[in-house]
């Protein structure tokens, strides 16, 4: 339980990153964000690639970092 926790915040990072760089709008940003919510590290790869950057913060959190939303 505690790794999905952990995903799902690296999920609100992601999003709030979109939000400044490309996700011109609140409606959105929400939209890309409920979208993550409840899918899977690999999903989200599938769906935005091969991240910029990554950080490993403990042994169960990992935060991909992305330039910008997916279009």
């Amino acid at each position: 339980m505690h790794y999905k926790r952990s995903f799902l915040t690296f999920i609100f990072l992601a999003t709030a990153i979109c939000t400044l760089s490309s996700c011109a709008t609140s409606a959105n940003y929400n939209k890309q964000l409920n979208y993550w919510i409840g899918k899977s590290e690999r999903q989200l790869i599938m769906g935005w690639g091969v991240p910029d950057k990554q950080f490993q913060l403990n042994a169960h959190t990992l935060i991909l970092s992305y330039r910008g939303c997916p279009r």
